[in-house]
């Protein structure tokens, strides 16, 4: 087991996720033989997409020298894009790839670079490598951190333009991924409906059980009843079982029962040493700041604290049903686990809801 859960796996035997990656893979084959697809995968933070596309590279390079396609990872949120990044990634691409290089065609690309037209330098990539029988895959994870490229002063590309180039080319293909449908659909604009959606499921309970088993290897047993109730509380989602393996590690329990889960889960959700109460902080800091801080975290805390309507929640917080509701599709669209169900909003990740429903205000920040 890795003991850092948030860094993602790069397999190319990812488990659970064969038939997704072979799905993902055979774009590739796709598009040498002239049928082009454009794929957006999207599901909660902690399912799953990260390490899917880095995994998806591993498979895609292992053989690249024979299939002509090759793969290139880029996360916008983690780097900042700008027009000199952009030229680094496409020069390292030449050189790496074995790309016939036409330098007339190479100062035009860092021309239109150097200019800020992103979209202009994408479409003499593409150019040049269908001059080279070279298929390409840009694996872009966060997609919608990609609309960061309008701040930079220097840049005369919107994001809309820079999709148009990749869905307009011949040799580029796209796979994204997002937290949820709604960001999605406001980063592609025009092009939505040329793009193939997938939304990545949740572990099912036998495969959570085994993922854990897997995780806190063969000294312990997990009962069927615990591995319901871990299933129940973690939603499925990989990373929280990760976190919930390595929690469990650092018991003496042998025989691990639903009990256990529900008392580690706690533990570690409420108390700042947990592992748990890190993530709930990551994963509050990670979204509400796009909605705002404060608000939010008086709306999201008021919801775990009494089922209420939104007309309920404007009057306890001397809002206007407007104002809530606003904020509430906000934080639905920036990926916090949100569902409203007879006009009563409510967390739907229990570890989440756990957290605010306990957390003092210094435990909220770090």
């Amino acid at each position: 087991m890795k003991p850092n859960p948030w860094k993602p796996l790069r397999l190319k035997d990812l488990p659970f996720r064969d038939q997704l990656l072979a799905e993902l893979e055979a774009i590739g084959d796709s598009l040498r033989k002239g049928v082009k697809l454009n794929y957006l995968i999207y599901g909660p933070q902690g399912i799953g997409k990260t390490s899917v596309l880095l995994s998806l590279m591993e498979r895609l390079n292992e053989h690249g020298e024979v299939n002509h396609v090759r793969a290139i990872y880029l996360n916008p949120e983690w780097e900042l894009l700008t027009p000199s990044d952009f030229e680094a990634l496409l020069l390292d691409l030449l050189s790496r790839f074995n790309i016939r290089l036409d330098p007339y065609g190479i100062r035009r690309m860092i021309s239109e670079i150097n200019r800020g037209r992103l979209d202009g330098a994408l479409q003499l990539m593409d150019h040049l490598l269908k001059e080279s029988d070279i298929y390409l895959l840009l694996l872009i994870d966060d997609l919608p951190a990609l609309t960061r490229l309008s701040r930079y002063s220097d840049v005369r590309t919107t994001p809309q333009r820079f999709f148009d180039a990749i869905v307009e080319s011949d040799n580029i293909c796209m796979i994204a991924s997002a937290v949820t449908f709604q960001s999605l659909k406001r980063a592609l604009g025009k092009v939505f409906p040329f793009i193939t959606l997938r939304e990545l499921s949740p572990l099912d309970v036998g495969e959570v059980k085994a993922l854990l088993e897997d995780f806190i290897g063969g000294s312990f047993e997990v009962t069927d009843e615990a591995a319901y109730e871990a299933w129940r509380i973690t939603g499925g989602l990989p990373l929280y079982i990760h976190i919930l393996g390595l929690e469990l590690t650092r018991r003496s329990v042998k025989v691990i029962t639903a009990e256990h889960i529900r008392r580690v889960v706690r533990e570690s959700a409420i108390n700042p040493w947990g592992l748990f109460n890190l993530q709930m902080r990551l994963l509050h800091l990670k979204f509400t700041p796009k909605v705002g801080s404060g608000i939010s975290l008086r709306i999201l805390r008021e919801i775990v604290r009494g089922e209420y309507t939104i007309s309920e929640l404007a009057k306890r917080l001397g809002r206007h049903y407007q104002y809530i509701a606003t904020y509430l599709r906000r934080l639905r669209e920036a990926g916090l686990p949100i569902e409203i169900k007879d006009g009563i909003p409510k967390i739907k990740d229990e570890v989440y809801a756990l957290w605010l429903r306990n957390a003092s205000p210094c435990n909220i920040t770090f």
